[in-house]
């Protein structure tokens, strides 16, 4: 029985088809061009799902591929994974808690998410480890219609970042204790990972996307766009390893499984000893077992068609079959009672008995209307004497006068709130300046806040001091010396770099960075 795994990856598609551990087909559908960036929009899918679905069913029909179902493996744009602690909980208050810690993260509503979640527990403390997935519920629509005009089920969505971990448990690689996995591929611009996982389960994930040369430029020499490549990812590695040991102070890492071209592995086992990691190569030629060469697409279209035959510690499910399960379930349910036939023939009436108990029912209903008649004429009363009001009608129950109520309590919160409380941002924008080292400029910066969100300031800039370590270490200065600076940090405790890669430019080569700073409320209470 064979099985089928679909990569949808940044340039092109690529399906797998494996029986049991062994590549029966490879294809590669290389025209779908960024389709993880379109795929957002609603245009692309209604331009390009004709062709799509034609590609895929040319390359089905041409290859003898007859498959009922197959599991996908999507790049994190198309995803929102987050990894966070969340206290010993009840299960009926679990959803919520988890609910309100995602919201942190995402601009939009968590209503718009198809999620699910999975729990680790960590031995001697309190607390709950969530691994948190998400997909747009659009977006999941859209491949779920894809694959229906193929006549195909999907039986599982996976981040490519987790779904590696097949590949490392297939090469029969440890994973007790906390390791880490880097997948590095220089020969197409597709998304490369740094994941960390503790005895299995993901702790941390950051997808790292090194662009080449820009259309319109010669290409480089081999030589030189390998080593440019090498320079890039080092540089996004120490980004990810410094994000790391901030956030996990205390787990630290001691081994690293490297999947990638063995040409780069010996110059990236060097680098990473000199951070004190130990690094293992993944041979991915003895696992294709196969003509089929090391590429992003390969290997995650690989991994993706595994999924009947090695099982991981995760297990996320983002389509909710139970939902649907459950939702037939009472739809059986509705068509049963549908059927349900009721005989009312031998049911023998005793007139005189009816007509008695009709006869006791009116009389109670007078009897109850008789005494009630003067408090309703008292009420009467009360409601002719209110004072009248023109937004309120005079008959107006107390469910509709306490609705308008809290409606005119909110106006005046809201005009309260335009009056007492200004927008501050004086202070971080005078630190700046001071904070800013010698080889170091800002390019560009924008604050954003929304309703009952804290702030988010973004500070986009270069260094250029004609050696990426010392730009590296700059750079890490500049975000130090704005932590460290009271007057920036009452405004803004949750600062980081969000990314930082080293590109060409006319004038040579400069490091690029974007530092993110968040937790400013953007209100400041006048005496």
């Amino acid at each position: 029985m064979s099985s089928l795994g679909v990569y949808f990856g940044t340039k092109s598609i690529n399906i797998v088809e494996t029986k049991g551990k062994k590549i029966v087909n490879n294809i590669v559908i290389p025209q779908i061009s960024t389709i993880g960036d379109d795929l957002e929009t609603k245009s692309f899918y209604e331009d390009k799902s004709v062709e799509i679905i034609a590609s895929f069913k040319e390359a089905l029909r041409r290859n003898g591929i007859n498959v009922k179902e197959v599991n996908l493996v999507l790049s994190g744009r198309d995803l929102l994974i987050r990894t966070f602690e969340i206290p010993e909980l009840p299960r009926e208050e679990l959803q919520g808690a988890i609910n309100f810690e995602v919201k942190k993260y995402i601009p939009f509503k968590i209503e718009e998410l198809n999620t699910d979640f999975q729990l680790e527990s960590s031995k001697g403390e309190k607390t709950k480890f969530v691994l948190f997935a998400g997909i747009k519920k659009e977006t999941l629509d859209r491949y779920l219609r894809l694959f229906n005009q193929l006549s195909i089920k999907i039986k599982g969505i996976e981040y490519s970042a987790i779904s590696l971990l097949r590949i490392v448990k297939l090469a029969g690689l440890p994973q007790s204790g906390v390791v880490a996995t880097l997948f590095a591929d220089s020969k197409v611009e597709d998304e490369n990972n740094f994941l960390v996982c503790e005895n299995g389960f993901p702790l941390f994930t950051r997808d790292i996307t090194l662009l080449g040369v820009p259309e319109g430029l010669p290409a480089l020499p081999a030589e030189e766009s390998s080593a440019l490549f090498l320079e890039k990812l080092k540089s996004e590695i120490r980004v990810s390893l410094d994000y790391y040991n901030r956030k996990f102070p205390t787990k630290e890492i001691k081994k690293i499984h490297v999947i990638s071209s063995q040409a780069h592995f010996l110059d990236l086992q060097a680098f990473l000893a000199e951070s004190g990691l130990t690094a293992k190569f993944v041979d991915t030629a003895k696992l294709l077992v196969g003509p089929e060469e090391f590429t992003a697409g390969t290997i995650k279209g690989y991994s993706a068609s595994l999924f009947k035959t090695i099982k991981t510690k995760v297990n996320i499910d983002l389509i909710k079959l139970k939902a649907k399960a459950g939702a037939k379930r009472a739809q059986s349910s509705l068509e049963g009672l549908k059927n349900l036939k009721f005989d009312f023939t031998s049911i023998n009436l005793n007139y005189r008995i009816v007509f008695l108990a009709i006869i006791i029912c009116a009389g109670a209903y007078a009897y109850g209307f008789l005494n009630n008649a003067p408090l309703n004429q008292e009420l009467g009363k009360i409601v002719a004497s209110r004072v009248q009001v023109a937004s309120v009608k005079s008959d107006a129950s107390l469910e509709e006068i306490t609705k308008i109520d809290s409606e005119y309590k909110r106006k005046l919160d809201i005009l309260d709130s335009l009056i007492k409380k200004q927008l501050y941002l004086t202070e971080p924008l005078n630190v700046i300046p001071r904070a800013v080292p010698e080889g170091v400029w800002l390019t560009k910066f924008f604050f954003t806040q929304s309703e009952n969100e804290p702030g988010k300031f973004v500070l986009n800039g270069m260094a250029s001091l004609s050696d990426s370590n010392r730009e590296f270490d700059a750079v890490n200065k500049f975000l130090t010396d704005l932590k460290n600076d009271p007057d920036f940090f009452k405004y803004f405790s949750d600062l980081s770099i969000s990314s930082m890669d080293r590109i060409d430019t006319p004038d040579g080569f400069e490091t690029r960075f974007t530092i993110i700073c968040r937790g400013y409320t953007g209100k400041k209470e006048n005496n």
